[in-house]
């Protein structure tokens, strides 16, 4: 295990950006004119490679999965009321919603897909918001589903359930 940060091979981690991914190795690369050690993380649902040095995990916000305590306020989140946050300027809402999707906080993602999933379900979603929509759930849906060992689809349908919504 990584004495700086306590993640080690083997284990599950959500890379903001890209999903979940799981940390296959460990490789000294040079990097800035030094030898950093990085973790090497596949991301589960592209395959793509992604090397972080370990000391930068926190800063890139990287972040071990869910467990049960925080699913439980994952699932809290997803059956609240929705916010009402819509900002005036159209491009400042959508980048708003995007650097939520990828700052790696599972409940405000949490928080963003019950916003964007039951306004999708009201009233409809700009092309925008819907493509950001499906960015944001696929990563949650992953996330659960390898935090509770379930196929994909059921995490999607458990997600939906808590939210209110049939889609």
């Amino acid at each position: 295990m990584s004495e700086k940060t306590g993640y080690r091979v083997g284990d599950s981690v959500f890379y903001p950006g890209a999903g979940v991914g799981r940390i296959e190795n460990t490789e000294d690369i040079y990097l800035t004119g030094r030898h950093e050690s990085c973790f090497v993380i596949r991301i589960l649902e592209s395959r793509a490679v992604i090397k972080v040095p370990q000391a930068n995990m926190a800063k890139n916000g990287a972040r071990r999965l869910l467990d049960g305590r925080k699913l439980k306020d994952l699932y809290g989140v997803l059956a609240a009321g929705t916010r009402q946050r819509i900002a005036s300027n159209w491009t400042e809402h959508c980048k708003g919603l995007e650097r939520i999707i990828t700052t790696g906080s599972c409940l405000e993602l949490g928080a963003t897909v019950r916003d964007l999933m039951r306004r999708k379900h009201s009233g409809g979603l700009s092309f925008e918001e819907a493509k950001l929509l499906m960015m944001a759930t696929n990563h949650l849906a992953r996330e659960v589903s390898v935090s509770q060992g379930i196929p994909q689809d059921v995490a999607h349908e458990r997600i939906r359930r808590h939210i209110g919504v049939n889609l």
